[in-house]
């Protein structure tokens, strides 16, 4: 099967673990095993995010690095080859480039958001770092079945902005079980004029799930469905997929003084018979309109 690892099992009394020295596996000549001295780094820095990870990935391998506080990272020794570098925000992919890597070689590969949350949204449910962390269920859900009496009630929800907090958010969307969300937003006469955007980012989906958006009476076209992901993911206890942004073009004239609706509801990829819980639905990251 050819080699892999080296690995590592450690027990401790509860202390972080101190890296062993595998230093010795550079002397043993195993197949398939790239020295340090055949191998190169990445160095520099990531501006604009609060909490990065940087990822560098090929058809051959891939690597992890959490950025220091000031957004300054060296990658691990990494083999020879082009590698697609990726930076997050927590989870929230926000940024790809390229990079090549010779042996021996340090490169110097700095890296800024490509893409991002608005700075100065009407109004923002969720974090936007590609979690669903602090919405409604979401600690219960890595360890529990939706069905888990123990859960908060899966039904239908009411946001009001300015009086609810992303505690009260769902952090599923579920076709059978509680569609639709709606979202009360009170507007000035100059918030509401003149075209808006509305953005929902989502972790997971199952079954084509993703977001179906009307605001007050007007209905914005079904996007796309997403990439398929052969899992159950919501029901085992997973909210990680490919994680997807959808945007939607609030036309001018749409909202209005006072209050607005806004209810999200999922656009239908494949029924489930008896089990609502399998039916298509989609894991909210952040919800935003600027």
């Amino acid at each position: 099967m050819g080699f892999h690892g080296p690995y590592a099992l450690i027990f401790t009394n509860g202390d972080t673990p101190a890296l062993p020295d595998f230093s010795f596996y550079e002397t043993l000549s195993l197949t398939g095993f790239v020295p340090t001295s055949d191998r190169g780094t990445v160095v520099g820095v990531a501006s604009g995010v609060a909490n990065c990870v940087a990822h560098w990935y090929n058809s051959v391998a891939q690597y992890w690095v959490k950025c220091s506080e000031n957004g300054a990272f060296t990658s691990p020794p990494m083999k020879p080859g082009t590698y697609t570098m990726v930076l997050y925000n927590t989870e929230l992919k926000v940024a790809t480039t390229t990079v090549t890597i010779t042996a021996g070689d340090s490169v110097e590969s700095n890296i800024s958001p490509t893409q991002s949350p608005s700075n100065n949204p009407i109004f923002r449910i969720g974090a936007a770092e590609g979690t669903p962390v602090g919405f409604k269920n979401a600690d219960l859900q890595p360890i529990m079945h939706p069905s888990d009496a123990r859960m908060v009630s899966w039904t239908p929800t009411t946001f009001t902005v300015g009086s609810n907090t992303d505690a009260d958010f769902p952090m599923a969307q579920i076709q059978g079980v509680n569609d639709p969300t709606t979202i009360l937003v009170t507007l000035t006469a100059a918030q509401a004029a003149g075209q808006y955007t509305l953005k929902i980012y989502t972790t997971l989906s199952f079954n084509s799930g993703r977001p179906l958006a009307q605001v007050n009476s007007y209905i914005a076209p079904i996007p796309a469905k997403p990439p398929a992901i052969d899992s159950r993911g919501f029901t085992r206890g997973a909210y990680r997929g490919r994680g997807e942004a959808f945007s939607f073009v609030i036309p001018a004239g749409t909202l209005m003084e006072g209050e607005n609706t806004v209810k999200i509801k999922v656009a239908s990829g494949a029924g489930a018979g008896e089990n609502r819980f399998l039916s298509s639905s989609f894991i909210y990251d952040s919800v935003e309109m600027f």
